[in-house]
Parts: structure tokens; sequence; C-alpha cells
């Protein structure tokens, strides 16, 4: 299984095993100021997706996300658990 392929629920399950919380940035102090909000938020899904495949997981469910742009930060996060379904 790829990364690409970890399917994002609307809804927390009730009937998967869950593995672990995961969160996944992208941008820091150097690349964000350079960065897209779009590349911003798809690094960081790309990255999330990866921090679950790595846990086994099939299925993710985002519980929060933390843009910040900044003068001098600009990054965005997932957070979200890792199941197994």
């Amino acid at each position: 299984m790829e990364a690409a392929q970890i399917n994002l629920l609307n809804t927390e399950p009730s009937n998967c095993q869950l593995l672990g919380e995961v969160r996944g940035t992208q941008g820091n102090i150097v690349t964000g100021l350079f960065t897209t909000d779009e590349e911003l938020v798809s690094g960081a899904k790309n990255d999330i997706r990866n921090q679950a495949l790595k846990l086994g997981a099939n299925s993710l469910y985002i519980t929060r996300t933390n843009p910040s742009r900044t003068h001098n930060l600009d990054f965005y996060s997932f957070y979200g658990k890792a199941y197994k379904c």
C-alpha cells in the first residue's frame, strides 16, 4: 500500500483498530515563506498519510489542523488518528 491510498475518514470510526495518533507538517522558517498555502496543505496531508502508513494504517481521521502564517514562521499541520479498518 502507498500513503496516497490511505482512506481519509469524515467521521471517527467505531469498528476499526486505533493504531496511534499522528501528525503531518509542511513548511518551516526557511521554506515556509516561499511556499504557497496550497502546497503547505498538500505537503502536510502527504506527511500525515506517510506517518499513518508507518503504523500500518489504511485509514486516517483528521482531528485538527494548525495553520500558522506569521512574519518568521510559515507552516501547516494536520493531527489525526491512524486506523486499521
